[in-house]
């Protein structure tokens, strides 16, 4: 004995009438929140980033040198900087799943 959605599934696959919610207001929320905590990511890194611009060893040459950076924490240091950006690589690639809203070529190079 088929159910109340079993028999509706049925009828929308047979006359093709489909009765689906789209819910785009919820990914379009969804989106402007990933945007703003993109957004203070980036504040958190760039924070990082001049604070280790202003020290006298290698940190002052992360902007330069991505080696040094990625490397930091086994070299001794904090490896906070890069850390944050690992945070923001994770979120932009969960950010570009928003295929529907056409992210343009960032989100190409991300996939």
């Amino acid at each position: 004995m088929a159910g109340a959605y079993d028999k509706l599934a049925t009828f929308m696959n047979e006359t093709e009438h489909t009765i689906v919610r789209k819910y785009r207001h919820l990914a379009a929320r969804d989106l402007l929140y990933l945007q703003a905590e993109l957004c203070y990511l980036d504040i958190d890194y760039n924070l990082i980033a001049q604070q280790n611009a202003t020290e006298e060893d290698e940190r002052k040459i992360y902007d330069k040198e991505w080696w040094y950076l990625a490397k930091s924490k086994e070299r001794g240091f904090d490896g906070k900087q890069w850390e944050q950006q690992l945070k923001i690589r994770e979120k932009l690639r969960e950010y570009c799943k928003f295929s529907d809203f056409n992210l343009g070529p960032i989100c190409l190079f991300l996939s």
